[in-house]
C-alpha cells in the first residue's frame, strides 16, 4: 500500500463508509456546483501516523494543520476524512483529503458519550482553511488557482452522527474554538447544562440532525 503520486512509500488502509454530496467551485466564478465525495474511516495504526508523516515532509500541503499533529493513534480513538478520491482507499492520496475529524467513547455519569477531539476543513467557510493549489488550463495556458470547497464540515458531522447512532454512545460532545460556536449552533448542538464550555448533541436528536443535513 502506498500513498498516490508519492515516491515515499507509506501505508494507508481507509475503510469507505459512504457516498456524500459537497459544493466545490466553479472556476474563476463567484458559483459552486455539487461534487462527490467519499466518507472514510481511517485505519489508526497505518492512516494517522501517515498523514502525521505526509504532512511533516509536506510543509505546504494543505494538510499541514495542527489538527493533524494532533490526531492521536491509540486503540481507543476513532478517525474519519472526506476525499474528493473515487477509487483505491488502501492508496490513500492525502492531497484529496478535504476534512478530517477524530474522537473517542468516553463515560460521564456511567453514560458512554463520543467526545470529538478535532474537526479540521479545508471549507472555504473556514477561515483559517488552505485551499489546494491546481492548474486550470485554458485556451491552452495553464493557470494556477485555488480550488475551493464547501458544505465539508457539515457532511463530515453528518457521516460521524450516522456512525455514532450506531454505537453505544447517548451524546456527542465537543469543545469548539469560539470562531467555530455558530457552526455547531447551526448544526444543532447546544451548550451542555453540566459543562459551561462544552457544546453536545444528544442522541434523542440524532435522527432529526441526520434528516435535516
Amino acid at each position: 500500500m502506498r500513498i498516490q503520486n508519492n515516491k515515499t512509500a507509506q501505508s494507508f488502509n481507509a475503510n469507505p463508509i459512504c457516498r456524500t454530496v459537497i459544493k466545490r467551485n466553479i472556476p474563476f466564478t463567484p458559483f459552486y456546483t455539487n461534487a462527490q465525495a467519499t466518507l472514510v474511516q481511517l485505519d489508526r495504526r497505518y492512516d494517522l501516523p501517515a498523514l502525521t508523516k505526509y504532512a511533516s515532509s509536506h510543509p505546504k500541503s494543505a494538510l499541514t494543520t495542527d489538527c493533524i499533529f494532533d490526531l492521536r493513534a491509540d486503540e481507543h480513538t476513532r478517525a474519519f476524512a472526506i476525499t474528493i478520491q473515487k477509487t483505491d482507499f488502501d492508496e490513500l492520496n492525502p492531497e484529496e483529503i478535504l476534512g478530517i475529524c477524530d474522537g473517542r467513547i468516553l463515560h460521564r455519569n456511567d453514560k458512554p458519550i463520543f467526545y470529538l477531539q478535532n474537526l479540521e476543513t479545508q471549507s472555504a467557510n473556514n477561515p483559517l482553511a488552505v485551499h489546494h493549489k491546481k492548474n486550470l488550463e485554458l485556451l491552452g495556458i495553464e493557470i494556477p488557482y485555488k480550488e475551493k470547497f464547501k458544505n465539508i464540515g457539515r457532511k463530515l458531522m453528518l457521516g460521524l452522527v450516522r456512525v455514532v447512532n450506531n454505537s453505544e454512545a447517548e451524546a456527542i460532545e465537543l469543545k469548539p474554538f469560539e470562531h467555530k460556536k455558530e457552526f455547531y449552533k447551526r448544526l444543532g448542538f447546544e451548550q451542555s447544562a453540566q459543562l459551561y464550555d462544552v457544546f453536545e448533541l444528544q442522541r434523542k436528536n440524532f435522527q432529526d440532525f441526520i434528516c435535516k443535513n
